[in-house]
């Protein structure tokens, strides 16, 4: 019982981080994600009509991707910070 409460936090916490982050994300990261958007824009209006379907299904892609990406590192960051307040490591 005691690790599911523990599951059920730390996936709060990054749910909560993850939109913490998103809601003030770095310079860096916001000019990157405009520039993909500008891309991800310009090729979808060069695109015929017949391939617009795959391009959505691509974008939809994409964006399961990412969000699978950053719950990766966000579980991987706060792993490591366990480790290295707890010192306990993995091995």
């Amino acid at each position: 019982m005691a690790i599911g409460n523990l599951d059920k936090a730390v996936d709060e916490f990054i749910l909560n981080r993850m939109n913490e982050i998103g809601m003030n994300q770095p310079n860096a990261l916001s000019e990157a994600y405009a520039n993909f958007e500008n891309a991800a824009k310009t090729l979808r209006d060069s695109l015929p009509d017949e391939l617009l379907p795959l391009f959505r299904e691509c974008e939809n892609a994409f964006s399961i991707f990412d969000a699978e990406i950053q719950e990766t590192f966000y579980r991987a960051g706060f792993a490591d910070a366990v480790c290295l307040i707890t010192g306990i490591t993995s091995s």
